[in-house]
């Protein structure tokens, strides 16, 4: 007994049985079969049975599938996260903050924390590589200066730039500015009154008899409200 019929020897005998066959260059090197394909009538299973397979093979297909969907997923992460790192290196350093949030070409302030947040994370993530031996010395120096340079680039140009706090004081004062403008047209353009000598009552500039009590306005003077 060779060591093939010693891994099949649970097969055989009265037992549901099963086929192996093994494949070498197209040709086929071994054709074996044991126990039993038909326990009730006791047949003999044979290389040429028909197994009933049923529904055994779905959950292979559907394992392979999602293997396949990870691994699609994770080198499309990896192609996303390298974009990422190495397209800063290659950005023009002549590019200045522009007023109102407006940095880089249009990219906003949240745009460039994004941008160092990512770049001091590819620092540390080389780093960790070096320190595992995946990233050679001459390299880890030559790639760690840039965004190291990067890096520096971007908090220069952050700091440089107005922050939240002064940006929202300057559009608040602009904002009271209009208002107290408002304010004072409307208060100008307020028409004056004439009040009543008997009760004091305020009545309109063309009134002639008090609203209040009826006395005749003739000869009284308009006041503000």
């Amino acid at each position: 007994m060779d060591e093939i019929d010693v891994l099949m020897k649970r097969y055989g005998g009265n037992v549901p049985g099963a086929s192996l066959l093994v494949v070498r260059d197209g040709s086929a090197v071994v054709r074996r079969s044991y126990g039993r394909s038909n326990l009730e009538d006791r047949i003999a299973a044979t290389p040429e049975t028909n197994y009933r397979l049923a529904s055994v093979t779905k959950q292979f297909t559907a394992a392979a599938i999602l293997l396949l969907s990870l691994t699609i997923f994770a080198a499309a992460a990896v192609g996303i996260a390298a974009l990422r790192t190495l397209t800063p290196l290659a950005g023009s350093e002549a590019d200045v903050i522009r007023p109102l949030g407006r940095v880089l070409g249009g990219r906003t302030r949240a745009a460039l924390e994004r941008e160092k947040a990512l770049t001091l994370r590819a620092i540390k993530e080389l780093e960790f590589d070096r320190a595992m031996g995946k990233v050679s010395d001459a390299d880890f120096l030559e790639m760690a200066g840039r965004l190291r340079v990067r890096a520096a680039s971007l908090i220069q140009r952050l700091d440089d730039g107005r922050s939240y706090r002064e940006q929202i004081e300057q559009e608040l004062a602009k904002r009271l500015g209009a208002s107290a403008g408002v304010q004072s047209a409307v208060t100008a353009a307020v028409p004056a009154v004439v009040r009543c000598t008997g009760c004091g009552t305020a009545n309109e500039p063309d009134a002639r008899f008090c609203k209040q009590c009826g006395t005749s306005l003739a000869g009284t003077s308009s006041s503000s409200s």
